[in-house]
């Protein structure tokens, strides 16, 4: 399609059709024979909606789900082991660059003690996983502590995310 004439139109068409209603509906029309000389040789007419927020959320869910296990790979042996929890406190998702935006809260408990860590940050990342960045916007003073240790900064790129389908790893729960 990139290729034929009018995709432009086409593409700006369906894109504007999502925005203003969240459908679209597209005529395929099937062509035979040589060049200048074809023939109509049948249509389909198919109406496409746009992903519901439920379908938004639950890959949402895997990105975050990848996104935290990167990050607990990445500060593993600074935080100690024990369970890591992240938990989406907001979301939002830009259909027309196609990208979310989670502010996302770990806990994570210490293996063997009654203490907690928590961090708080920002999730930055296209729908596909890429260009998936973390910005710490705050954490429990030992957290904080041990991420600079670590990181030395306030964002880290963690993308691309290799997504799983759903019931892939579990390292790290929580919503």
């Amino acid at each position: 399609l990139r290729s034929g004439e009018g995709y432009r139109d086409f593409q700006y068409n369906l894109r504007s059709a999502f925005r203003d209603s969240g459908r679209a509906e597209v005529v395929f029309q099937v062509v035979a024979g040589e060049k200048g000389r074809e023939t109509p040789a049948g249509s389909a007419r198919i109406a496409l909606v746009d992903r519901s927020e439920e379908e938004l959320l639950e890959a949402l869910q895997e990105l975050v789900r990848e996104a935290g296990g990167r990050l607990v790979t990445i500060l593993q042996g600074y935080f100690g082991s024990g369970r890591t929890y992240v938990f989406i406190d907001a979301w939002t998702y830009d259909s027309q660059d196609r990208r979310y935006e989670a502010e996302l809260v770990f806990w994570q408990g210490r293996s063997g003690q009654d203490r907690w860590m928590e961090w708080k940050g920002r999730l930055q990342a296209s729908e596909d996983g890429e260009y998936a960045v973390f910005r710490l916007e705050g954490a429990s003073p030992e957290a904080a502590g041990r991420w600079r240790e670590r990181v030395d900064a306030d964002s880290l790129v963690l993308g691309p995310l290799h997504l799983r389908l759903p019931g892939g790893s579990r390292a790290v729960r929580g919503w």
